[in-house]
């Protein structure tokens, strides 16, 4: 009897564990493609000495993951959708990666155009030039931005904190000049396409500065915001200055910040004092977002210094594009105040201004000559 049993079940096993190129058949049926499960039981009657009865045992194969089998057909087919979705992301890439590039060569390219129109204009009118070059320094700076922007764009460099701080700068200030060219300048089209297509693209440019070009990277927008806004007061008021270069900027941009303080006072009190949103209102908010990117450059040119990095190619060009900000207001303030180089009593406030605007723009032009020479000597 212990015989038979044995032979019954040795030859159940052998069935089901019949030969097949994955060395177990496991399969009722096959199909084209998916997953398989083994249905087949094996059944043995096994002779059970309790109480003289025989029973039944019915004993199905191990489910196991190890049984489980993916057709060579499916697995194809897996890796032709992996790679059609990846390249289609590849393609979507390269399209948000030029759109950004054109956004910032058409933002560059429409500020010189707008500022030499209006130039010319004031030229005609016999506006001082002093007072055109003011007026026109934010146009120029904002499109400076835009062109450094653009290379940083091209070379995958916007994931840098340099490059976020400057695009967010740029997005505001096109915003508040969109406000300001619609209820200054009549007709306002040009100016006002051209704020708006600063703005947009510096968004976009963010956006894919901080989660990549993918958009799928990084951390969530409001995160990465507050942990710029936490790392740049940080710097500022937690990190002593590395040497001299990296003083002069600080103070340059805790200058600048002061300025556009007052100028910020000054618009609340227009506004407060009966004056309501005027014509004076929207010019002295349009020096407060001038004032504002002459700050971050600033800033960024200290961070720089910290870093070493006043060689770099983006920083050579923020040294001079602030240093012609800064000649412009010292130009400004001697058109208006002509006996502020007296230095008396009554105009001890220009005189000061203009002091320090003077030795800024000097000081960042002159950083960025040290640096050219040095990289040329490297």
């Amino acid at each position: 009897m212990k015989l038979l049993i044995f032979v019954g079940t040795l030859t159940a096993v052998t069935n089901a564990f019949s030969s097949s190129p994955s060395g177990l058949n496991l399969h009722n049926s096959v199909k084209s493609s998916g997953y398989h499960y083994s249905k087949r039981y094996v059944l043995s009657y096994f002779q059970v000495a309790s109480k003289g009865s025989r029973s039944a045992l019915m004993m199905p194969l191990p489910s196991n993951d190890k049984f489980l089998e993916m057709t060579s057909s499916q697995s194809d087919e897996r890796s032709m959708d992996d790679k059609h979705n990846d390249d289609k992301m590849a393609k979507k890439v390269v399209g948000r990666k030029k759109r950004v590039v054109v956004g910032y060569l058409l933002t560059a390219a429409l500020y010189l155009l707008t500022t030499v129109m209006t130039t010319i204009i004031l030229i005609k009118q016999q506006v001082n030039i002093s007072f055109i070059a003011y007026y026109s320094c934010g146009n120029i700076l904002a499109g400076g931005l835009a062109f450094i922007l653009k290379d940083a764009a091209e070379n995958d460099r916007l994931r840098s904190d340099t490059y976020k701080r400057l695009n967010l700068f740029t997005a505001w200030y096109g915003f508040l000049m969109s406000i300001i060219t619609v209820k200054i300048f009549k007709p306002p089209q040009l100016l006002l396409v051209t704020h708006l297509i600063a703005m947009i693209n510096s968004i976009k440019g963010y956006g894919y500065g901080a989660r990549g070009w993918t958009l799928r990277e990084g951390v969530p927008f409001s995160e990465d915001l507050a942990q710029g806004v936490k790392g740049t007061i940080r710097s500022m008021f937690r990190t002593f200055p590395k040497d001299v270069k990296s003083a002069g900027y600080l103070l340059g941009t805790a200058v600048v910040k002061i300025i556009a303080i007052f100028k910020c006072i000054e618009v609340i009190n227009i506004f407060l004092g009966g004056g309501g949103i005027t014509f004076l209102f929207w010019t002295r908010l349009h020096r407060c977002s001038k004032l504002g990117l002459l700050s971050v450059c600033m800033y960024t040119l200290k961070d720089a210094a910290d870093r070493d990095r006043l060689d770099g190619t983006t920083f050579i060009q923020l040294n001079f594009l602030s240093s012609l900000v800064w000649a412009s207001m010292l130009g400004y303030i001697l058109f208006r105040n002509p006996l502020a180089v007296l230095g008396t009593k009554s105009t001890l406030e220009p005189t000061v201004t203009a002091a320090l605007a003077g030795f800024f723009a000097l000081f960042t032009a002159g950083n960025g000559i040290v640096s050219i020479v040095e990289k040329e000597k490297a």
